[in-house]
């Protein structure tokens, strides 16, 4: 208790005990004292109703200056979130067009694969056809040392056939020279008259068998020339065949070379096309992991999107409150000024 109440009982104590003139003194005393503290506590009073004024004016402007803030970011909230639902489905597209990609890549992949099996045959196809050439070129060679043997077996018959025909005229040239020494005789026993006529019978027979010697010479003779004949004909074919062999030589030379060339080509194409199909099925795991990526990253934009979702959520609820207690220092301002 404060001296004003202390007086003021002390006062109707004694105006209890009898004592009139100083209870009127007293009493006078602690009117003026209570009537001084009622102006203090009212002063009290409106000193603090200025500054709950003031302090609920300071919060007032905080709170709208906070309000006006959770607006803000409520806004760029709400912006964050359409941007991330934006970000969603760009991404689900880009993850259906990247999906696809992956599926053609592996189709590709795939082709890739089946080409490189099929350049693989094609390589090995050229290996045997190379390999048969190579043989054919071996058979070539070896037509082409017979036909040399034959040509030269042929002019060794052409040149005992030249042989025998020599022959041949120096029968013709014996059996000539033995008719005439027949006729001589034939004369001679002409002369000698009888006892000459076993000698004309001898000289007949030799000038017989001239004849015949004649006559069997020309037609070896006949004979041989045909031999010679059907030699130089088979001399010709051989020189033709060995011509034709020589040019089949070098047509097999040349097809060994461009099977060489063509072999040496799949080679390289398969070797290209399996680099291709390595490349591709790289490719493919890195479409996939990058499908993955951003299937994780719609995800996390789904997430984001939800998230920002709830904030925007407690972001209105938060400015209703603010709302609220703007609402409720305005009615204790307006009350305090009352």
């Amino acid at each position: 208790m404060d001296e004003s109440g202390e007086a003021f009982e002390n006062g109707v104590e004694r105006s209890d005990s009898g004592d009139e003139a100083e209870r009127d003194d007293i009493e006078y005393a602690g009117e003026v004292e209570l009537e001084t503290e009622v102006e203090e506590i009212e002063q009290d009073i409106d000193d603090d109703a200025d500054y709950d004024r003031e302090a609920a004016s300071e919060i007032q402007t905080s709170l709208a200056e906070l309000q006006e803030s959770s607006e803000g970011i409520a806004d760029q909230v709400h912006e964050i979130t359409a941007l991330a639902r934006e970000q969603s489905d760009g991404m689900s597209q880009v993850s259906e067009e990247v999906s696809d990609l992956s599926a053609a890549v592996e189709e590709i992949a795939s082709s890739s694969e089946e080409v490189a099996s099929a350049s693989e045959k094609a390589r090995q196809e050229a290996e045997r056809g190379q390999d048969a050439a190579e043989e054919a070129q071996e058979t070539m060679t070896e037509i082409q040392d017979a036909a040399d043997s034959v040509a030269s077996d042929v002019q060794t018959i052409r040149e005992s056939v030249q042989d025998i025909d020599n022959i041949v005229g120096v029968i013709n040239d014996i059996a000539e020279q033995t008719n005439l020494l027949a006729l001589n005789a034939n004369i001679e026993a002409a002369r000698a008259s009888e006892g000459g006529d076993g000698f004309a019978v001898v000289a007949d027979e030799i000038k017989t068998l001239a004849e015949e010697s004649q006559t069997q010479a020309s037609e070896i003779e006949q004979k041989v020339s045909r031999i010679q004949a059907d030699t130089e004909n088979a001399v010709e074919s051989l020189e033709e065949s060995n011509s034709r062999i020589d040019e089949g030589i070098k047509t097999v030379d040349t097809a060994v070379g461009s099977l060489d060339d063509i072999a040496e080509s799949v080679h390289e194409v398969n070797q290209g096309i399996e680099e291709v199909a390595s490349a591709t099925d790289q490719q493919a795991a890195s479409t996939e992991e990058v499908a993955a990526m951003i299937d994780q990253t719609t995800e996390n934009a789904d997430e984001i999107a939800e998230r920002t979702d709830e904030i925007s959520v407690e972001l209105d609820d938060q400015t209703d409150q603010i709302t609220d207690v703007n609402r409720e220092l305005d009615e204790l301002v307006e009350g305090n000024g009352t």
